[in-house]
């Protein structure tokens, strides 16, 4: 497989082109990567340039979410700094601010995009900004997403940004999985220092990620990162 000629941009916002469905064998970016690997370093420009093209040029009234989605996750993955305003730019302006399943997903999604950003200024900015909203745009996902996002770009902030998110989200059931949370945590901050925050923290939702603590240190070991 090989990218079209022409505007790659057009092609990537029309879903059945650029997003056929799941065939059972790869997903469609699995089947983007495997093209976009195979291809030489000129086409691979060519390509980040088009998909920055897409990700200004997508419009909620005139394009698939999967389309965004996809768009997004490649964008986050290859680190391509140029998408970033366009991401933004579209959870401030185009992203609908209704609480339905689909408006959430791609809010998740593209945050998550922005957040594989993390160190980057621009990056920093909107997720802080984000971050102090309480008007209810952002659900728990969201919210968590945004924190560990500004942790990764900001370790020395870990307690104050914590203290916030579980003071927000005080509700052990949104931590079903406090092993893997805490595994998240301590890709940033050190198990010792972690552990400590939350503990002082000390709302129920910290207690709960605090009894994950276990599984991650098992975790970090057998990743040969200790």
């Amino acid at each position: 497989m090989a990218f079209p000629e022409g505007k790659l941009s057009d092609w990537m916002l029309v879903e059945e082109d650029f997003s056929p469905r799941f065939d059972g064998r790869e997903s469609r970016v699995e089947r983007f990567f495997r093209t976009f690997w195979g291809s030489d370093e000129i086409t691979q420009e060519r390509v980040k340039g088009e998909l920055v093209e897409a990700i200004f040029r997508w419009e909620p009234e005139v394009h698939s979410v999967e389309v965004l989605i996809d768009l997004a996750d490649i964008a986050g993955y290859l680190q391509v700094e140029g998408a970033l305003p366009g991401l933004i730019g579209i959870i401030d302006n185009k992203v609908p601010l209704s609480r339905d399943e689909e408006s959430e997903m791609l809010r998740a999604r593209v945050v998550s995009s922005v957040s594989a950003f993390a160190t980057h200024e621009d990056a920093k900015s909107a997720l802080s900004r984000w971050y102090m909203y309480d008007d209810g745009r952002f659900d728990w996902t969201c919210t968590e997403i945004i924190c560990f996002g500004l942790i990764e770009g900001d370790p020395e902030d870990a307690q104050s940004l914590l203290e916030r998110l579980l003071t927000r989200i005080d509700d052990p059931k949104y931590f079903d999985n406090p092993g893997l949370t805490a595994s998240d945590l301590i890709s940033f901050i050190k198990p010792d220092e972690l552990e400590r925050i939350l503990k002082e923290i000390g709302t129920e939702s910290a207690v709960k990620i605090l009894s994950g603590m276990s599984i991650a240190r098992e975790i970090l070991t057998e990743s040969g990162q200790v």
